[in-house]
């Protein structure tokens, strides 16, 4: 996912530590480019959460002017994902809040592939349930 500002363009990811997506990893990262061929790592941000093995799928939002990431969180062995929103504490996107739990799924339901969705003034989030990783 990315976003736009003042010619430069961000976008997040995440970059276990070998070729693997399967391979542990306890951060997201954002990076930016100004042509779309060179890319700076602006910030990795942590899970914030003990013990956490995965972060997978981070996904911007803006609301009211304010960045925010959703991002799936797995503290079991891809077996225990939950979504979680980190919100930036900087226009320069250096700087991160720690997790905050949105809630959905009691532990152990591994909710995987959050997203969220505004329609008017509503957000849905779409989630599933998976136990097959």
């Amino acid at each position: 996912m990315s976003a736009e500002a003042d010619d430069i363009i961000f976008a997040l990811g995440t970059n276990p530590t070998t070729a693997s997506c399967f391979n542990p990893e306890d951060h997201f990262s954002i990076v930016s480019s100004t042509d779309l061929k060179t890319w700076t790592v602006v910030t990795n941000v942590n899970s914030g959460i003990p013990g956490s093995v995965h972060v997978w799928v981070p996904e911007w939002y803006v609301e009211g002017g304010v960045a925010r990431v959703l991002a799936n969180i797995d503290i079991g062995e891809k077996k225990n994902f939950r979504p979680y929103i980190f919100t930036a504490e900087n226009s320069s996107l250096t700087s991160w809040s720690g997790p905050v739990d949105m809630g959905i799924g009691a532990p152990g339901k591994n909710r995987i592939d959050t997203v969220m969705v505004k329609s008017g003034g509503t957000y849905h989030v779409f989630t599933k349930e998976n136990y097959t990783l």
